[in-house]
């Protein structure tokens, strides 16, 4: 069916060279990972991906994926010996380019070919088989004897020319003439030994991994549910042969496709009655799918008649773009599922508790008081059991959450002092003093281990170097734990004991969000501006939220006070950065109009406010904002460029920024925040001649500020003494780098923090509401 004379063609001989080189190192990176081995645990092994030389003039003989950032990656598998009594390890073998994908031609435009990892060694007799499970699956079976890696079968995946640019196309192989490799003499590839997959569209490798189970096949997520890819037998040199027909569906997830089944009779987005649903037919789902790259699914025993499941990284259909971010999506479930006697499958439990705090949005919502042990940042591999419990790999932290057979939440490995998972500890700026604390974000897999000689259970991590750990009180049994017994077998639920939820997850699951709502109470006499201290502050309305999700050690604390008279609107603000491990920073002023920009390395909140009381909250604002839309940016600067600059030349300023200006207010200084890709203009951004005081803690952790804004430099705001309504936001930056907002009504308001034109943007859309009291 296929041109192969349209292959986009490779410049080598050979699929990638096999160039041995000495490693003064087995760091293993991020995607790779380690794995105890199957039939003794003191020994390890490790995949040393190689760097490929840049492709250019001075290099041709290169190999290049066709995108530039990722190199299609081959590399070294180690073996290393580890007395686990001990600790003590050595690096004992190297086999060269064994971590090989098969790729027909040098293109690989979707990021499946950046490299080889997930390793996973299987024993079938007396042979051990390695295979890697990231993205085009390859599988090596070692030859004792000759101490040898060889190639045994997998996918081999070529890209070829079409009118949409390029076709993926998939062969399955195995070695049945016992050549170690697909390829003949001459380098042009054995096509006697790859049978094309007549099934090419139904179904997807994915980025990170799909799970290769005991016999050799392959589970993947589908739109529904999971996929699987079997082995039809095995040839005369024991290698697996794979279905040439494909992968075919194993199961649907019945809560997920009841989901979808409303979805496509009943409902038009957005959807307000998604959360009636009774929980079984998909009423707890943020989606109607289950489609992720980040999904994972294992047999439980050789019956394979049951299968535990982790769908990680679940979009919400309900937001703008799915995720909150590349590295954090709303749900994560994890799930067992058994086959009847007829055959079909059963979803017989379900759990999975994610924790939002740090994502965009989570701050306009009271966020739950109650115990954070358990709650996960981002799952995905899960392990076989172990008696009877099992482990989750979080591979945003590196950390491990174990559950039992039965799906009850027993302990999290590896969490934060406070109980809370942690987050992204391998970029935490000079706390990780030792290559043994948790790597952070890792995505090699991680698994857990029983050692049978010493009935320990094992965890193995490698990101910054290989490493493992005994879990002390997890045996080959699991855990003794008594079942909880009732007094009645059933218990009532009212309405009144049933808490509101959090709105953030109402919102992700299509219901409308709450509305923030910010009361700025009159003030009874005027607020102590310059000395700081709570005078005159005691009625005023009291708002906190968060700067989370830092690099750093924890987030920061942000206290908003709000005041107003009838002529000026009074704010005070504290910044706790303690948690963050970092003092507030104060760099130069000028230029004073990029004080918030990224480059500037300064802590910075800005208050936002709607001027023109009777445009009213409008969801299709543009996120420039309209006439009468008003940015006050405010932090501490040095106002001296002098390197000999002391503490008496620090002092609070703020910037004024209008999007839109009437030369009837006065003269304007028009700015343009710009990228190479875009840019935006604000008609005039100016510092504000204001009355303001502030205080630095002695450990220049705490910093608060005072301002009294004239009400003039708040264009068409109403001058009565009537109470009134009008959108209103605050946000922080803090060190120039994590930035976040009191309300994210829309959850569509930028966090971003390296691009000039979205750092400047107001966002109106949105906003909450600011309520001004009767004076």
């Amino acid at each position: 069916e296929y041109n192969l004379s349209n292959v986009i063609p490779s410049n080598k001989t050979s699929v990638f060279p096999h160039v041995n080189q000495v490693w003064n190192n087995i760091e293993s990176g991020s995607n790779q990972g380690w794995i105890f081995d199957i039939e003794d645990r003191n020994y390890g092994w490790v995949v040393r991906r190689r760097p490929i030389p840049e492709c250019n003039q001075q290099n041709p003989e290169c190999s290049n994926s066709g995108v530039g950032a990722y190199p299609a990656a081959f590399g070294d598998l180690v073996r290393f010996q580890t007395n686990i009594s001990n600790g003590d390890w050595a690096v004992e073998d190297t086999y060269a380019g064994v971590c090989t994908i098969f790729l027909l031609g040098s293109y690989c435009p979707d990021g499946h070919c950046n490299t080889c990892g997930y390793p996973r060694m299987i024993m079938k007799g007396n042979t051990k088989y390695m295979v890697f499970q990231h993205g085009m699956k390859s599988i090596f079976k070692y030859n004792e004897t000759k101490n040898v890696w060889v190639p045994s079968a997998g996918f081999v995946v070529s890209y070829i020319t079409s009118q949409k640019g390029y076709d993926r196309i998939v062969f399955v192989w195995h070695d049945s003439d016992n050549s170690g490799s697909w390829m003949l003499p001459d380098g042009t590839p054995d096509y006697a030994e790859l049978q094309l997959v007549k099934d090419q569209d139904s179904w997807e490798f994915h980025y990170f991994f799909d799970s290769v189970q005991d016999d050799f096949s392959f589970t993947g997520v589908a739109e529904h549910g999971f996929w699987v890819w079997n082995v039809t037998g095995f040839d005369d040199f024991g290698n697996p042969i794979y279905n040439s027909d494909g992968p075919r569906l194993l199961l649907n997830d019945t809560v997920v496709y009841q989901r979808a089944q409303f979805n496509k009779t009943t409902m038009k987005s957005p959807c307000p009655t998604c959360m009636g649903l009774d929980p079984i037919y998909g009423g707890n789902e943020v989606s109607n799918t289950l489609k992720s790259s980040r999904a994972t699914a294992r047999f439980i025993d050789s019956s394979y008649e049951s299968m535990v499941v982790s769908m990680g990284s679940m979009g919400s259909q309900f937001l703008p773009h799915g995720c909150f971010s590349a590295d954090k999506c709303p749900q994560w479930k994890l799930a067992m599922y058994k086959k009847n006697a007829s055959g079909e499958w059963t979803n017989v439990w379900r759990t999975g508790r994610e924790g939002i705090d740090g994502v965009t949005g989570a701050n306009q919502f009271a966020q739950s008081s109650g115990d954070k042990e358990g709650l996960a940042v981002m799952p995905m591999n899960v392990h076989k059991p172990i008696g009877n419990l099992l482990g989750v790999t979080d591979q945003m932290r590196a950390g491990v959450l174990v559950y039992t057979t039965d799906g009850i939440y027993v302990d999290t490995l590896f969490s934060a002092g406070s109980g809370e998972p942690g987050y992204r500890k391998d970029f935490d700026f000079g706390s990780n003093t030792t290559v043994y604390a948790a790597p952070g974000e890792y995505f090699g897999t991680g698994e857990s281990y029983f050692d049978k000689n010493s009935n320990k259970v094992l965890v193995s991590f490698g990101k910054t170097t290989v490493y493992g750990f005994e879990i002390e009180g997890w045996s080959g049994e699991g855990l003794s734990f008594q079942p909880v017994t009732f007094v009645s077998d059933t218990v009532e639920l009212k309405p009144v004991n049933i808490d509101e939820p959090i709105g953030i997850s109402s919102q992700i699951r299509g219901y409308p969000p709450v509305y923030a709502n910010l009361t700025v109470q009159a003030a009874t006499v005027k607020p102590d501006i310059v000395g700081v201290s709570l005078q005159g502050w005691e009625s005023a309305t009291k708002t906190e939220f968060k700067v989370n999700g830092l690099n750093v050690n924890g987030p920061a604390v942000i206290t908003m006070w709000t005041l107003h008279d009838s002529k000026n609107f009074y704010v005070r603000t504290l910044i706790n950065q303690s948690s963050t491990g970092w003092p507030v920073p104060a760099p130069a002023l000028q230029p004073a109009n990029r004080m918030f920009i990224h480059g500037r390395g300064a802590t910075t909140c800005s208050i936002y406010i709607r001027g023109n009381t009777s445009a009213g909250y409008n969801p299709k604002d543009n996120p420039m904002g309209i006439h009468g839309d008003v940015r006050f940016v405010f932090g501490l600067f040095n106002e001296s460029s002098s390197v000999k600059s002391s503490s008496s030349d620090q002092d609070v300023f703020m910037l004024g920024m209008y999007p839109f200006w009437n030369q009837s207010f006065g003269p304007s200084s028009p700015t343009v925040y710009l990228t190479a890709a875009h840019n935006v203009t604000f008609q005039n951004v100016q510092l504000l001649n204001v009355e303001k005081g502030f205080i630095l803690s002695e450990d220049q952790a705490m910093l608060t500020m005072a301002f009294s804004i004239p009400k003039a430099n708040i264009p068409y705001l109403p001058s009565t003494e009537a109470s009134f309504l009008t959108p209103g936001d605050f946000s922080c930056n803090i060190l120039g780098f994590q930035k976040d907002w009191w309300v994210n009504y829309n959850l569509d308001a930028s966090q971003i923090t390296w691009d000039e034109p979205s750092e400047a943007s107001l966002y109106p859309a949105s906003w909450g509401n600011f309520s001004f009291a009767k004076l």
